[in-house]
């Protein structure tokens, strides 16, 4: 009765040491996977920080200029000139109280 019970007793431990041991592989291969996720998501954070600059820098932009081909396409080139500044003179008419 004493040698059975010192063999379950021996299968017992040996079952658990094969339970650790594939726990503690089970927990490498998270931490694995872990670690190339934090490297995945400092990569995106880096590029979303980039893209964030250059939105901000485009919306700093004071004149957005569309060229004529997008507004009437075929149309062609055009040519915007300044009209000289014209003065408005008052004439003021006197009633002779």
């Amino acid at each position: 009765m004493g040698l059975i019970q010192a063999s379950n007793s021996k299968d017992n431990e040996i079952t658990l040491l094969k339970a650790q041991q594939y726990t503690d592989s089970a927990i490498s291969g998270v931490q694995a996977q872990i670690s190339q996720q934090t490297a995945w998501n400092a990569t995106q954070q880096a590029n979303l920080g980039f893209l964030q600059a250059q939105v901000t820098e485009a919306l700093s932009i004071s004149k957005r200029l569309v060229p004529n081909y997008n507004i009437a396409p075929g149309w062609g080139p055009v040519n915007v000139c300044p009209t000289p500044q014209t003065t408005v003179t008052s004439t003021t008419t006197g009633t002779g109280a």
